[in-house]
């Protein structure tokens, strides 16, 4: 719909989609089996509304069967509100998905990558934790780009049906960003951040064992000159240790470890990042992960 007119648009779309409920019936009894009708919309129920997409009041209605909530296709979105979508749909009988895509920005503008097999099981582990009854993948094709070999590819997707089934896999999650908004609405990526302070909200959904080894992961802009120090970092409140660092052009990578117990049983982790010194530093990508559970 034309800017201004999402409002004045949306029982026109809902219109439509009750025409294309009743031809799925009408084929659906005379294939002898049901045609079920899914739809793909914002991963905030704000966006899709001001767009015009009333699916909270389709899926009331009986129109779909599937509702997938997912960014557009720039990046994987590790923090959608399906707990929202969930409190809004109420008793409709739908299934609700979140949508993962296959790429993955830390900031608007940053070069893409292939997600891996850890940011994937990471982002199924926190939808199902949220609310979602299933994840929705878009493009996840085999191949060996990002560690995607035939038998991981196999065991990741298949892993990917419920909580339990992703427990034993290693898994992560990264800061990213909306990759669509409404018209008239306002929002600001997170990354990248510059700060003497700075900290980040991270899921990595529900976990039985607190004692599963992690890592955060940062990119730090490089300071001009000399090597500036390491920034202090912690997991939920708890002190990281230094494990290592690499330079990738002006970027600093540097990975710390995550102390035994410090991400709860729900996988919720806030990552302080502190300067040195007080000193401000400019954060470019942040990454939580943690391994496979001890034996």
């Amino acid at each position: 719909f034309g800017g201004g007119k999402e409002a004045e648009g949306a029982p026109i779309l809902t219109a439509w989609l009750r025409g294309v409920r009743k031809r799925t019936a009408e084929a659906g009894a005379s294939r002898g089996h049901p045609l079920r009708l899914g739809v793909r919309v914002p991963s905030r129920p704000e966006t899709a509304s001001a767009m015009g997409l009333d699916a909270v009041g389709w899926a009331k209605e009986g129109l779909i069967d599937l509702l997938v909530v997912t960014p557009r296709w720039a990046t994987l979105e590790f923090d959608m509100p399906l707990e929202r979508w969930r409190e809004l749909l109420g008793d409709a009988r739908v299934t609700l998905a979140g949508g993962l895509e296959v790429l993955c920005r830390p900031s608007p503008g940053a070069a893409a990558a292939t997600v891996s097999p850890e940011l994937a099981a990471g982002a199924a582990a926190s939808a199902l934790s949220r609310g979602a009854d299933a994840v929705y993948l878009f493009n996840y094709f085999q191949s060996s780009n990002a560690g995607w070999t035939r038998p991981v590819y196999l065991k990741t997707l298949a892993a990917m049906a419920s909580l339990d089934a992703l427990e034993p896999l290693p898994r992560a999650v990264a800061v990213t960003y909306r990759d669509i908004v409404a018209p008239g609405e306002s929002d600001r990526a997170p990354l990248p951040a510059t700060g003497p302070d700075l900290s980040f909200r991270m899921g990595l959904g529900r976990m039985r064992d607190a004692r599963r080894p992690g890592e955060v992961r940062l990119g730090i802009a490089a300071a001009p000159g000399p090597s500036s120090p390491v920034p202090l970092v912690s997991a939920n409140g708890r002190p990281c240790k230094l494990l290592g660092e690499t330079a990738d052009g002006g970027t600093r990578r540097i990975v710390w470890e995550v102390p035994p117990g410090a991400i709860g049983a729900d996988g919720t982790c806030t990552v302080g990042i502190s300067g040195a010194g007080g000193e401000p530093v400019t954060v470019r990508s942040v990454e939580l992960a943690v391994g496979a559970p001890r034996p």
